[in-house]
């Protein structure tokens, strides 16, 4: 009797596990499809000359209490005569993490001349990088694919 409890309690949590993994795929997946879809939107948007006017860190809360820090990068670009300042690295989503943000921050300091990609439509619309974390996405993605198909197909 001990043995067959014991045996619905360990599937069970296979289960349980298997539907967590499964929540968590479908979040990064979600994520993946929105990161590459805001890349092909701006793919062959114009690019101009710009200036970065400041360059910065800011926290921000993320999930409940848990803050995490975000470049705050501002810069200026000119279209047809008219000047736009805009302050988006990437398109969406927007990512956030220390390294990475110290890593961009340093990489956009104030002063330094860049490319600013625009929506020729909305020139207001305007990134720095036309390629979002779409990589990191997608390793975690691949890597919890893994995990899951490996727990599932090698248990059951």
């Amino acid at each position: 009797m001990a043995l067959f409890f014991s045996k619905i309690t360990s599937n069970l949590f296979d289960l349980f596990f298997v539907g967590i993994a499964l929540v968590v795929l479908l979040f990064l997946a979600f994520r993946l499809f929105q990161a590459c879809k805001g890349i092909g939107r701006c793919r062959s948007w114009p690019e101009v000359p710009g200036t970065v006017l400041s360059s910065g860190l800011v926290r921000r809360r993320k999930l409940g209490n848990k803050t995490s820090s975000f470049p705050d990068i501002v810069y200026q670009y000119e279209v047809n005569g008219r000047t736009f300042q805009g302050n988006r690295l990437h398109p969406p989503p927007e990512t956030g993490g220390s390294w990475w943000a110290a890593r961009k921050v340093a990489q956009y300091p104030a002063g330094k001349n860049v490319l600013v990609s625009y929506n020729p439509e909305n020139p207001l619309e305007a990134v720095l990088e036309k390629q979002g974390p779409v990589g990191l996405y997608l390793w975690v993605f691949a890597a919890l694919l893994f995990f899951f198909l490996w727990n599932f197909f090698g248990r059951f």
